[in-house]
């Protein structure tokens, strides 16, 4: 066990196999950071792809890669908050 674990459970933080409540929090802050990356980036390509009519074939994997992130995000979020 870490040193800072008496501190923090001193401050009425709670832990988990010495993750605190903070840290388990910090780590889904990135996650949707990461997942809205992904979204902007998926839409961007999505609009390359209509634009380039050429590039059809981008607009439809875009979309297909939108749509996996975001059903993604929902199941990360629903597990998350059963626990």
């Amino acid at each position: 066990m870490c040193a800072s674990v008496p501190a923090a459970l001193a401050a009425g933080e709670s832990h988990v196999n010495g993750v605190t409540d903070g840290a388990r929090a910090q780590d889904a802050g990135r996650m949707w950071a990461l997942l809205i990356i992904l979204l902007v980036l998926w839409a961007g390509l999505a609009v390359f792809g209509f634009v380039i009519k050429g590039l059809l074939w981008l607009a439809v994997l875009a979309i297909v890669l939108f749509l996996a992130t975001v059903v993604i995000g929902i199941l990360r979020r629903s597990a998350a908050t059963k626990k």
